[in-house]
């Protein structure tokens, strides 16, 4: 998380892969990866990452909280419907 603090996105996406690629259920990595990827504004893999957070530790508020605010921010600037990601 340091890396993220610090604002080095890229590099700290590579650090929550490689966490991912050492335990796939580390929910605390996917959900580091995908606030790295809202940073990055690539938000269908940020949609992804949270999704997976949420899959490995489906009772973290945190990590619901965190895909809803990225969707809606993401719905609010581009003008698109609810539909567009079934959440």
């Amino acid at each position: 998380m340091k890396l993220f603090h610090q604002g080095d996105y890229q590099r700290a996406t590579l650090k929550f892969r490689q966490l991912i690629d050492y335990d796939k259920t580390d929910a605390r990595a996917w959900n580091g990866l995908g606030m790295c990827q809202v940073r990055l504004h690539d938000y269908h893999e940020a949609h992804a990452s949270f999704l997976n957070a949420i899959r490995f530790d489906p009772d973290s508020q945190i990590y619901l909280k965190n895909l809803y605010e990225m969707t809606k921010n993401v719905r609010k600037t581009l003008n698109i419907g609810q539909n567009y990601w079934s959440l």
